[in-house]
């Protein structure tokens, strides 16, 4: 009885402390917790390998991927290869495994099947692995969590000790992850807002979802100073110009997530002010109100300026990024760009991730129709 009860205060103590490491590698700005999580749980479990993966195959932007003492190389050029389903076992495991619970990566494979799984010839055999567990922590659209263990003949199998241990554990990690994403997304929205202010220093002028202005920076204020363009009444944002006007009266009746058309305030001396709606998250963070909305305010006096200029000046894209954009804008896949330009596609799709980024759209459509609005469809 008192053995009994030892071992399961010793096990008690184990989940503690590695609960406490994955909370505290979650709220870190590095990901050092991560590796030192990854130490623990190797000891823990016989000296395993163990593979932390926080959405890296589902191709999420908030990827960790922590393999202790595997031969990363192998890792890379694996999943430049075999990372899906038709290809690998392993990866079929993942997305068909059932979440929150550990299992034997043998169960249910065919005799032979193992051993000839592209993980194992280009991985795990070369080092000497010869087992593998597996718990599918969460399955999203847009976010696939795992830990993997891998351990050799000497190690042996996994126990049911330590298959429950794992089950254990599982709740706290999933739970990790998603306060490791959220702090992600805000730091995120933080350095979008950072870098929006840096790209339209021209001027930002920021209301809230009613139209009060909540404040104004280059030529945003001065507009509001000259009362040439923009005016307030009694705090609300007015345009001088009839058709703006009616414009401005839509996007605060609308709701704050719309994006519509520039609004465009002519004024004398063949002078024209372009209010652009930036992205709500941006409008969140410089205002901290969940109904603001926030624009981009920029003085034009001979007209709209080319559409390349306006991408370099405005939105910062470089020499690559303009052309790859203009040709996107022409219906060129990006396969044929690749080629034309003799990059690799991977270099294309960075290329691409880049624009829509600067762009702030998520698609080839919305890119063109953002494109079609600045006045880049000659």
């Amino acid at each position: 009885m008192g053995r009994c009860s030892s071992s399961l205060w010793s096990f008690q103590i184990d989940v503690s402390i590695l609960i406490s490491f994955m909370y505290e590698a979650a709220v870190s700005e590095t990901d050092e917790g991560w590796s030192e999580l990854a130490d623990l749980l190797s000891r823990q479990f016989r000296e395993s390998t163990v593979v932390i993966d926080a959405g890296s195959i589902s191709g999420s932007d908030q990827a960790l991927l922590v393999p202790y003492r595997f031969d990363t190389e192998r890792v890379r050029l694996h999943f430049e290869q075999f990372a899906n389903p038709e290809d690998n076992i392993g990866v079929k495991a993942l997305m068909t495994g059932p979440v929150g619970s550990a299992f034997d990566m043998h169960d249910g494979i065919e005799e032979g099947v193992w051993s000839r799984d592209p993980s194992v010839q280009g991985i795990l055999t070369p080092q000497g692995f010869t087992h593998g567990s597996l718990l599918v922590v969460e399955r999203e659209p847009r976010c696939m969590s795992s830990l993997l263990l891998y351990r050799g003949d000497r190690a042996g199998e996994f126990s049911p000790r330590e298959m429950g241990f794992l089950n254990a554990i599982a709740p706290h990690l999933r739970r990790a992850f998603e306060v490791r994403r959220r702090l992600r997304e805000m730091a995120e929205r933080e350095r979008n807002a950072h870098r929006l202010l840096l790209e339209t220093s021209t001027g930002v002028l920021v209301t809230d979802g009613s139209g009060y202005v909540i404040h104004a920076t280059g030529q945003a204020e001065a507009a509001l100073a000259s009362e040439d363009f923009l005016y307030t009444s009694f705090g609300r944002l007015r345009a001088k110009d009839a058709r703006a006007e009616a414009k401005l009266n839509a996007r605060f009746t609308g709701g704050v997530m719309l994006i519509q058309p520039d609004v465009e305030i002519a004024g004398s001396n063949g002078k024209t002010l372009a209010l652009r709606d930036l992205p709500h998250a941006a409008a969140v963070s410089l205002s901290l109100r969940h109904d603001a909305r926030a624009f981009h305010v920029e003085l034009y006096t001979t007209g709209k300026p080319p559409l390349e200029e306006i991408l370099k000046e405005r939105y910062r894209l470089t020499p690559t990024e303009i052309a790859i954009t203009l040709s996107l804008r022409d219906g060129i896949s990006v396969i044929s760009i690749a080629e034309q330009r003799g990059n690799t596609l991977s270099t294309v799709r960075t290329h691409v991730k880049s624009i829509f980024q600067k762009l702030h759209v998520h698609r080839q459509a919305e890119l063109i129709a953002r494109l079609n609005r600045l006045g880049g469809t000659a």
